[in-house]
């Protein structure tokens, strides 16, 4: 079985499916995780699915030379993705077993929906492993009641999360949370607060806030939030350290998500906040137990703060693009840093040209090939001013700010998470101009990794269209449609990819113009076709 799955993965990661919540990716995830889980059988405690990569390579490399070129990032994507998972492979196993017992004791022959996406949520355990764990108990698996909670899950927004959120720190005696994430993605640090989160009592939930809380991951959403001085295995709450790696949203980036342990006593962090001067860490007690005071490692989640870093820089850039190109009236209206995109929104009174994405497009991804060192200054808001570094509009700055600098490509107050030089974005697409009200306009883009991943998923859809259009017009035409067959070369994945990783930032406008071309080919043909079929 494990033959099977590295097998199956390291093709799948070489033609650039990579492990994901969702598609394709969810597929290779799945595959990784069962092949971990059953490792622990063979009493493998430590990574080792990417251990077996070069052997694999070196069995199919005559025929699969690309599979060779690529061996490196193959490997560090598998090792990822194991130790993310075996984090928290452990405790799952424990509470499957005890949720289990649970329903065994229930006199239920059908383990819950609600349970399995418990450990999917929280443990990662994706519903058809946990399926087969439970059939070795002799169980069946509610499928429609997961996916009912899956769904629940897909409809909560952040939005919704804000509408309720609360405030904690008022009335207390608080000291400055250290942040220590700008130079370091782990550390420790003290408790200096715990909170516990208590749902609402249901006579004081309104209905929508009852489908919030049932919608909601643990820490945030519709809830009562006390000061403790513990919080126990199984509660939600929130944890506060003196220091910590961990960014809080702000400045357009979300929150980061990982875990805080001391032993086997574990918290995982699914947001991270900031109150004043606090930085909050919102989430639950996988293991053990928390005490004020205790000292705690922190650990953030690592793949998905470099895709932020990405993303954040990239906003920059894309700013100083646009203030270049279409003039110093341009001020940022708002923005959304995420690991899947970025979204900018500015002052600007007409809608982009195609032609005036285009050169933006190609301005941010000049400023990447450029490799500019990304320099950080704190100082106080008067000298930060002189600099000329752009401000966001409505922001409130206190006495001293960092200011963040791209060689000339831009100069900006901010106080989120950076590369060290812009050549490590390594790519910039812009996905969508639109409108998000009067006055304004809207860009939503992707960098890094996001960029392969977005032409390669554009290419198998165009892929897709082109042979059911050849097909229907072969069938339904036969020689007479020969004349409007498609016939243009459309990238794979390993092409893509290459060619990216080869020719860098400036692959990007062939594979935009490549991709609007056979869009514009399969409407003109299809239109063609039809003209053809009805005389």
């Amino acid at each position: 079985m494990v033959t099977d799955h590295i097998r199956s993965v390291l093709f799948s990661i070489g033609d650039g499916i990579y492990p994901d919540r969702t598609g394709r990716g969810y597929v290779i995830r799945r595959l990784i995780r069962r092949a971990t889980l059953f490792g622990r059988k063979l009493n493998f405690k430590e990574p080792f699915l990417y251990k077996l990569v070069d052997k694999v390579i070196e069995i199919y490399k005559a025929r699969y030379p690309e599979l060779e070129r690529n061996a490196a990032a193959i490997t560090k994507t598998i090792l990822a993705e194991e130790e993310l998972f075996l984090k928290t492979l452990e405790l799952g196993l424990e509470k499957i077993e005890s949720l289990v017992q649970k329903t065994k004791a229930g006199g239920k022959t059908i383990f819950s929906g609600a349970d399995a996406f418990l450990l999917y949520g929280t443990y990662g355990f994706p519903a058809e492993m946990t399926e087969e764990i439970v059939a070795e108990q002799g169980l069946d698996f509610d499928k429609k009641g997961f996916q009912e909670e899956l769904e629940k899950d897909r409809q909560f927004s952040r939005e919704s999360w804000k509408v309720n959120k609360v405030s904690l720190m008022t009335g207390l005696n608080v000291d400055k949370t250290e942040f220590l994430g700008y130079s370091s993605v782990s550390g420790k640090g003290n408790i200096t607060h715990l909170f516990y989160n208590s749902p609402k009592s249901s006579n004081s939930l309104s209905q929508v806030d009852s489908k919030l809380q049932s919608s909601t991951p643990a820490g945030t959403g519709s809830y009562d939030s006390k000061q403790v001085s513990s919080l126990k295995e199984g509660q939600a709450g929130a944890i506060v350290l003196n220091k910590t790696p961990f960014y809080p949203e702000g400045g357009g980036q979300v929150g980061d998500i990982g875990f805080l342990r001391q032993g086997k006593n574990v918290f995982k962090v699914f947001d991270t906040q900031k109150e004043n001067d606090s930085i909050i860490h919102f989430g639950e007690v996988l293991s053990g137990e928390f005490t004020v005071s205790q000292e705690l490692e922190a650990e953030v989640e690592i793949t998905r703060r470099e895709r932020l870093k990405f993303h954040h820089s990239g906003t920059h850039l894309l700013n100083g693009a646009l203030r270049t190109l279409l003039g110093d009236h341009v001020l940022q209206k708002g923005s959304i840093v995420s690991p899947e995109y970025l979204r900018f929104d500015f002052s600007h009174p007409s809608s982009l040209t195609s032609e005036e994405i285009r050169q933006i497009e190609s301005w941010v991804n000049e400023s990447i090939r450029k490799n500019f060192p990304v320099e950080t200054k704190e100082l106080s808001i008067e000298d930060a001013k002189k600099t000329g570094a752009v401000a966001t509009f409505g922001e409130k700055y206190g006495e001293r700010v960092r200011v963040v600098q791209m060689g000339d490509a831009s100069i900006e107050f901010c106080g989120g998470t950076h590369v060290s030089r812009t050549g490590e974005i390594g790519y910039f697409f812009i996905k969508k101009e639109s409108s998000p009200g009067a006055g304004n306009r809207r860009i939503e883009g992707v960098c890094g990794p996001a960029v392969i991943e977005t032409f390669q998923n554009r290419f198998s859809e165009l892929t897709e269209s082109v042979q059911n259009l050849n097909l229907k017009i072969k069938s339904e035409l036969g020689e007479e449609g020969t004349k409007i067959l498609i016939l243009s070369f459309i990238p794979g994945p390993d092409e893509i990819r290459e060619k990216l990783e080869k020719e860098g930032a400036s692959a990007v406008s062939f594979f935009r113009d490549l991709s609007e071309n056979i869009a514009t080919k399969i409407e003109e043909n299809t239109s063609s076709f039809l003209k053809i079929k009805k005389i």
